[in-house]
């Protein structure tokens, strides 16, 4: 079984592979890709930038990344957010090496994720995307497919996010794309969802032959969802 640091030429018993110029793998920043024999299916994709990103979704219980690593230049911290949230970093300094695993992470909950690798170096600059490994029974997915599964609430005008234990704020006008993506929560246990029985008021629109028609609005804002409708 491969650990990381050594080359993974082809993804190993149990893994998918999906390559660097894959639909659902999204960049953020800029970034470069280009053709070479050595990397994995011809492909690579290349950026300087600090703060540049590869974005993407995955289903499963774990995740591997794939990138050309090398002795100097290169950037020594790649910093893997899922869910919204710093896992752990790696760097791509080291031995020369072509599809290198640089990165592995195990024991997810296995579900959709939404995965952020962002090149943050402190020294070094260069980082070569190539292909990740995720679950054989996985997928990859787009962003834009999961996207209304996140969500945030809004309190006094704020838009808020429940992030490790406790309510933060995301801002004061409707959140983006990527803010849902990074922010949004998707478990909504965390909100009080208790049960609550209330009497709407009906006004008569006039007689219609043997019975009548009433109408009435409900401010939907105000509640997550009906879960049963009495009309006597």
């Amino acid at each position: 079984m491969a650990v990381v640091g050594n080359q993974l030429l082809a993804p190993e018993s149990g893994w998918r592979r999906y390559d660097n110029t894959h639909e659902n793998v999204l960049y953020s920043g800029s970034w470069t890709p280009s053709t070479n024999a050595s990397s994995y299916a011809g492909t690579i994709t290349t950026t300087t930038q600090k703060g540049a990103s590869v974005n993407f979704s995955f289903s499963g219980t774990r995740l591997r990344i794939i990138a050309r690593r090398f002795t100097s230049g290169h950037s020594n911290n790649i910093a893997v957010y899922l869910d919204g949230v710093l896992q752990s970093s790696f760097s791509v300094v080291g031995a020369d090496t072509h599809q290198c695993l640089v990165y592995e992470v195990t024991g997810l909950q296995d579900k959709f994720h939404i995965a952020r690798i962002e090149n943050n170096y402190t020294s070094g600059t260069w980082f070569h995307f190539d292909a990740l490994d995720v679950d054989a029974q996985g997928r990859i997915a787009s962003l834009n497919e999961l996207i209304n599964a996140y969500s945030f609430i809004k309190v006094e005008e704020v838009y808020k996010s429940y992030k490790t234990g406790q309510w933060v704020n995301v801002g004061t006008s409707l959140p983006l794309k990527n803010a849902f993506v990074n922010d949004g929560m998707n478990d909504l246990g965390v909100l009080d969802r208790k049960p609550t029985i209330f009497t709407q008021s009906m006004v008569s629109n006039g007689a219609l032959g043997i019975g009548k028609e009433f109408s009435s609005s409900l401010n939907l804002k105000e509640y997550i969802e009906i879960l049963s409708l009495d009309v006597k």
